[in-house]
């Protein structure tokens, strides 16, 4: 991609400055170097000159898309299929866009439009199933997986999808052989290591997993869910000042992230520090108001701090948002009885 990029620079170069075709070109370097920003620059500038090439259209929306402005990219894509109302890539990238914006429904039925023109678009393929697996519709996400690799058998995305959706519907075994698969064809598949962590885990192979989100993160030192996932797995394991270590680094990046709080005040509570608990459950609350769990959590810690009331306060709530029975079932050293008395005198 590099020497195509500087070719595009030479040809540039040779080229008579200042016209379309110039910025056109610049801008297909500096897309084929990773360099968002300027390539946009140079297709605004190509744009203006040259208002109805559709094609123009579609590379600034990728580059929109590649840099994750996926308002802007739909706009160019929509423009893109005024002009041109069959281009296939556009309704393949719109919809890519509008996934990134979690309109799942309304991606599938753009990813639906480019395999009526196309019907053995692989990419559209993996990207409806990724789709479909976000809609818990595990079994339509598998459909198109098996499609997709029906017509490209070493395509390491869908095998990563279907292994995915293995994983959803719980065969774990299933889905850690399409991730070992998407790595032989893909060794450098950063999530394809941290969804083979998550297949491990869910097996109980917890420091097998750590090291699973340990290879992701030497491919990509800032994988949050590679981060937050080794947590997890240091949490199952007992290593709560580990765990602790990773929660804090996922916060870093992701200030407004309720699970990471929740799991972080597990940790600090399994080390005696309820107050610095609390704290961390208030906060998941204010994030996320019917947190069940953290409301039984906050109980269980307030009743370890003598802070009873509050507890009695806290576990109400979690009964309200889930139901008493599974409140009760998980509220460990908290006096049920006394719990179950209360509700009983509050409801007469």
């Amino acid at each position: 991609m590099l020497a195509v990029a500087a070719a595009c620079i030479v040809v540039a170069a040779n080229q008579k400055e200042g016209s379309a075709e110039d910025y056109f070109i610049q801008g297909n370097a500096n897309l084929g170097l990773g360099l968002y920003d300027e390539a946009i620059a140079e297709y605004d500038k190509a744009l203006q000159l040259q208002p109805d090439f559709s094609a123009g259209y579609i590379v600034r929306g990728t580059a929109h898309l590649m840099s994750r402005r996926f308002q802007e990219a739909i706009a160019d894509f929509d423009q893109a299929l005024l002009l041109e109302p069959y281009l296939v890539n556009a309704y393949y990238y719109r919809g890519a866009a509008k996934s990134g914006l979690k309109l799942f429904e309304d991606a599938i039925a753009d990813f639906d439009v480019a395999l009526r023109l196309k019907h053995d678009h692989v990419d559209v393929l993996v990207e409806r199933g990724n789709a479909k697996t976000c809609l818990g519709l595990q079994q339509e996400a598998f459909a198109d997986f098996e499609r997709a690799l029906h017509y490209d058998p070493d395509n390491a995305r869908a095998y990563h999808g279907r292994g995915v959706t293995y994983l959803n519907l719980g065969r774990s075994e299933d889905a850690l052989g399409d991730f070992d698969r998407a790595l032989q064809l893909k060794p450098d598949f950063a999530q394809a290591f941290v969804s083979r962590g998550y297949a491990k885990a869910a097996l109980g192979l917890y420091q097998e997993a750590i090291v699973e989100y340990n290879l992701a993160l030497g491919l990509q030192s800032g994988h949050v869910s590679a981060i937050f996932s080794r947590g997890l797995a240091r949490e199952k394991m007992g290593q709560y000042q580990s765990a602790i270590a990773d929660y804090d680094q996922v916060l870093l990046s992701k200030p407004d992230s309720a699970h990471t709080y929740f799991h972080r005040g597990l940790a600090r509570a399994n080390l005696g520090r309820f107050q610095d608990a609390i704290v961390d459950y208030d906060r998941a609350l204010q994030l996320k108001h019917d947190y069940a769990k953290a409301y039984l959590q906050r109980a269980i810690a307030k009743d370890n701090l003598g802070l009873f009331e509050g507890a009695f306060a806290d576990l109400k709530k979690a009964a309200a948002l889930d139901s008493a029975e599974v409140a009760v079932a998980n509220a460990g050293s908290i006096d049920l009885e006394g719990f179950a008395r209360q509700l009983r005198f509050e409801q007469y």
